[in-house]
């Protein structure tokens, strides 16, 4: 039974198309640059049922531009490293409802994640957006940033102009923005 995808794993394996993770329950880890730049893969990412999963390392996922469909982040996942899904382009959703023990998205998590088209809602659990975590998610209809957040980095939400409301509510609890 999976329990762990290593670091560099499959680093830059451009001709590898499909990912199934669904049924991957006890997959605990996935290492730093594990898929990083693997660009032929066009299969949605399904970590829904990844109950175990605490850590997607850094520059994971970054560069699979064919990933598709919605991201559902797990539950026991505290952080989302820096540039885990950069530039994954094909990215239709991200799906943080279950991501109750999420506390940190670090710079760069979803930089031009442009293909993003929905209304982005932070879960209260998260303290921290490093800077540009959500650059050029230039498709993100909203954001809805809830009590519990107390930073949010510099260009975290940069270039995010196309379809934007017009309104953004900082909540209470937040102590910084920039810087």
């Amino acid at each position: 039974k999976l329990k762990q995808i290593q670091r560099q794993a499959f680093y830059k394996c451009s001709k590898l198309t499909s990912l199934d993770l669904s049924k991957a329950t006890l997959l605990e880890d996935i290492g730093d640059y594990a898929f990083y730049n693997c660009t032929g893969l066009t299969s949605n990412l399904d970590l829904s049922n990844a109950t175990s999963l605490e850590n997607i390392g850094k520059w994971a996922f970054t560069n699979c531009t064919g990933l598709k469909g919605t991201l559902v982040i797990p539950s026991k996942i505290r952080t989302i490293q820096s540039n885990a899904f950069g530039s994954c382009s094909g990215l239709a959703r991200l799906d943080l409802s279950n991501a109750t023990s999420l506390e940190n998205i670090e710079s760069y998590a979803f930089n031009k994640c442009s293909g993003l088209t929905e209304r982005l809602v932070v879960p209260d659990s998260v303290k921290q957006i490093g800077a540009a975590a959500f650059q050029y998610c230039s498709n993100i209809t909203g954001i809805e940033l809830n009590e519990g957040l107390e930073y949010i980095g510099n260009f975290a939400f940069n270039h995010l102009y196309r379809n934007l409301e017009t309104t953004i509510k900082i909540p209470s609890t937040v102590k910084q923005i920039g810087g």
